[in-house]
């Protein structure tokens, strides 16, 4: 049983799931940014290697490659674009994983105090098995749209630091075919 502070784990106020999607998409364009370099050394690979296997005339296949192998293409990249170069296009990258790493770090808190019994202050192993893996489902629009609302609707009543029980197994069945 891994043990959670109980200021971390107590109830969902807006305060703290607006914190909880801050954080996560600050975690995820931190994840982008450090990994930009390696991001754009494999693409600049894998677009030549694509060109080279595209060539009409056959001269650029029995050519001699610009890159060559992962600290090649870096030494090249930095020698002949500037270090700064190794990050072009990550503003993109950020722009497009930051609401999902929001969202997912969002609904894994969420998904906690769904699993968690009213009277218990920590998760079983099992608990936060079934709380992390329904991250990955929460990909699902159907199943984000009945959260939301569900929560909407539990803030609402003014019972929003309730238990969360799970929602209903045929709205899970239902977004599970889907």
């Amino acid at each position: 049983v891994i043990k959670h502070d109980a200021k971390v784990a107590g109830p969902a106020t807006p305060l703290k799931r607006a914190m909880q999607l801050v954080a996560g998409g600050g975690a995820g364009a931190i994840t982008k940014t450090s990994t930009a370099p390696l991001e754009r050394v494999k693409i600049l690979l894998q677009v030549q290697a694509m060109a080279r296997g595209k060539a009409a005339d056959g001269a650029a296949a029995a050519g001699v490659s610009k890159y060559r192998g992962i600290v090649g293409t870096f030494t090249t990249v930095v020698r002949e674009e500037g270090a700064r170069s190794l990050w072009k296009g990550n503003g993109a990258n950020v722009l497009r994983v930051v609401p999902v790493y929001a969202l997912k770090f969002t609904f894994n808190d969420a998904f906690r105090d769904m699993v968690r019994r009213p009277d218990q202050q920590q998760l079983t192993f099992a608990q936060m098995i079934v709380a992390g893996s329904s991250v990955y489902k929460a990909d699902d629009p159907q199943l984000a749209m009945a959260l939301m609302k569900r929560s909407v609707e539990r803030l609402g009543n003014g019972r929003g630091d309730a238990e969360l029980s799970p929602l209903p197994a045929a709205r899970w069945q239902r977004s599970a075919a889907a």
